[in-house]
């Protein structure tokens, strides 16, 4: 079976699942949850949040096992074979991101928040730094992506 087939089926069988989760949950919704006009929620949270978060922390841990997989196998190929140079580049490119997280984090806010109502145990320098780092480096790298689209047909026309 080719490997395109096979990442097909997968995508498809990823997509299935999503909708027959997505779909419990609202079928599954309780009566509770519905609201008629200036009635105060009987219960705060929707109970199929549980399984809805489940599958999304599944898919999580799958995409980067398969990413960490791809990379360490694509890089021991590259690395026997004539591509030493591309190896090098692409260790570059992973030395820029560490670098780009490291600048992000130290520059994130670590100031506690007051957030009504909340009692959990996140809400400390570390953590609030971490989110700061995560969502500043998702920022630089979509604005990476959008200025290599723009530039990748004008490089080629150069060429």
């Amino acid at each position: 079976m080719k490997l395109e087939k096979l990442t097909g089926m997968v995508l498809i069988a990823l997509i299935v699942l999503a909708v027959v989760v997505i779909g419990a949950c609202y079928v599954m919704a309780p009566e509770s949850l519905v609201l008629s006009d200036l009635q105060e929620p009987t219960e705060p949270n929707d109970p199929n949040t549980g399984l809805f978060l489940g599958y999304i922390y599944i898919l999580l841990g799958l995409t980067i096992l398969v990413t960490l997989f791809a990379a360490i196998s694509n890089f021991i190929v590259k690395m026997s074979g004539d591509g030493r140079g591309k190896t090098l580049i692409m260790l570059g490119g992973f030395g820029v991101m560490l670098l780009i997280m490291l600048i992000t984090y130290a520059t994130g806010d670590g100031t506690p928040m007051h957030i009504i109502g909340y009692e959990g145990d996140e809400n400390t320098s570390g953590w609030l730094k971490i989110t700061d780092m995560l969502l500043r480096t998702a920022y630089i790298l979509v604005v990476i992506a959008v200025l290599a689209i723009i530039a990748s047909p004008i490089i080629k026309k150069l060429k």
